[in-house]
């Protein structure tokens, strides 16, 4: 059974004329404990679904996992507070965790990444190609697949993409949450990521293009904008960013090398 994700609560609507009261509808938020091969990690604030690709995600993007058939065992509790996963790998001792990372309101989570991690990251080669009428498309499948989105107004999305059809769309409550649902999902279906890309409705900051080169994804689009790190990351590394994306135009600000613009005026990337 899916979990629910969201509940209806009475709320009052008020404008400068009137106060209403209203049947609204929000997003379920949940707290889930993630244990690695025994040891906290520390917890998971976000929706209780696709906690499975939630936690891959995560694992992958840190330094914990490497290879799909490290994984010995994954359990999620039956109240969906607690969720361990298991390799055969070694285990982290404390002293193994470099740097603490800011992942949940609750905790400052602990990563095996090192410093200047971003820089041993190989740069993504890649021949797709996506056009200008496939990216109107995806926009569109995303926006009538974004079904938690649509009825809350409260979450983000991401989803892993051919150049013209949507593979798997993630939500929850936070942007981070929903890519690395998706890079869990490409990590553990073992999907080949150099022919996909990844559609998104947040803000494109270093931290998800960092993310984006750990699993190989050579594009990224989104409905928001990047920052300065994250568009240098991205033409350092051989990513094509597109951001601002809204009905029939776009920005694209790297590699726009990858966008087949037809008869419209070409890319100067």
């Amino acid at each position: 059974m899916m979990p629910i994700s969201k509940v209806v609560i009475e709320t009052t609507e008020v404008d400068s004329k009137k106060s209403t009261v209203l049947q609204d509808v929000v997003v379920k938020e949940r707290q889930v404990n993630l244990l690695f091969n025994g040891q906290e990690l520390g917890v998971i604030d976000g929706i209780q679904d696709s906690l499975r690709e939630l936690a891959l995600g995560f694992l992958f993007t840190e330094g914990y996992l490497h290879k799909k058939n490290e994984l010995k065992r994954i359990f999620l509790s039956d109240n969906s507070s607690l969720l361990m996963v298991e390799t055969l790998a070694y285990e982290p001792k404390e002293e193994d965790f470099t740097r603490p990372i800011g992942a949940s309101s609750k905790s400052r989570w602990p990563s095996l990444r090192p410093e200047g991690y971003e820089e041993t990251l190989n740069p993504v080669v890649s021949d797709l190609v996506v056009s200008y009428e496939q990216i109107v498309s995806l926009n569109l499948q995303f926006e009538y697949l974004s079904v938690l989105l649509a009825s809350t107004r409260a979450t983000h999305g991401a989803a892993l993409c051919t150049n013209n059809k949507i593979i798997r769309l993630f939500e929850d409550i936070g942007r981070f949450n929903a890519m690395d649902k998706v890079i869990g999902f490409t990590f553990f279906e073992e999907i080949p990521p150099s022919d996909k890309l990844v559609f998104f409705s947040g803000r494109i900051s270093s931290g998800i293009i960092t993310k984006l080169l750990r699993i190989g994804v050579p594009v990224i689009i989104s409905r928001d904008y990047p920052t300065d790190q994250a568009i240098e990351l991205a033409r350092e590394k051989g990513i094509t960013l597109i951001g601002a994306v809204k009905e029939d135009k776009f920005i694209i600000y790297t590699h726009g090398e990858r966008v087949d613009l037809g008869d419209r005026a070409k890319t100067c990337f």
